[in-house]
């Protein structure tokens, strides 16, 4: 959970920031959409289901229509799996975080076989 913290949480994290080649280095990291990119500022494992699955943070185009916002996400986790698809046979689904002038809010989970 993002709003925890604790000496030792703060210390694993700084920790975790001095590991070289770490996977925190790949981000940002974009995934190509046909014509469009989408920015992925981050993958976190989220388990709040009972079940692994990935958290994807990325650069919302700044739609605010709940309809419109749920399309534009499922458009980045598909993109997201065809560009890594061997995620899909190791999680449960995935989580669509929109991030805008650095708030993240988030949009829906959608287990893997509902991501076309």
């Amino acid at each position: 959970m993002d709003f925890l913290s604790s000496p030792n949480l703060e210390k694993l994290g700084q920790e975790q920031a001095q590991v070289k080649d770490s996977p925190a280095e790949a981000f940002p990291y974009s995934v190509p959409d046909g014509a469009r990119t989408w920015k992925i500022d981050s993958v976190r494992l989220d388990a709040s289901l009972r079940q692994a699955d990935l958290a994807v943070t990325y650069e919302s185009t700044g739609v605010t229509d709940p309809a419109a916002l749920r399309t534009e996400a499922t458009a980045v986790l598909s993109a997201v799996l065809r560009a890594q698809p061997s995620l899909r046979q190791n999680f449960h689904g995935l989580w669509a975080y929109a991030s805008r002038d650095g708030k993240a809010s988030p949009v829906m989970e959608l287990p893997m076989g509902q991501i076309p």
